[in-house]
């Protein structure tokens, strides 16, 4: 099964939220909204790290935009 790491920018300039979804579009898994995009793919990270211990699967990371 293949699963998509997403980084979605929350409307009014709330902040950003992470997601992890199945094939299906399902999130699996979302982070709480963050105000830098930077710790919301840190959160997500880690999440995915987490989901490929517990369930043995490869969901690549997502790559930082920039370093703090």
């Amino acid at each position: 099964m293949k699963y998509k790491p997403l980084i979605k920018k929350l409307p009014d300039k709330r902040g950003y939220v992470g997601q992890l979804q199945n094939e299906k579009g399902q999130i699996l898994r979302t982070t709480p909204n963050f105000c830098a995009e930077e710790l919301a793919i840190s959160a997500l990270n880690k999440h995915i790290r987490d989901y490929n211990e517990r369930f043995k699967v490869n969901i690549p990371e997502v790559p930082q935009v920039k370093t703090f």
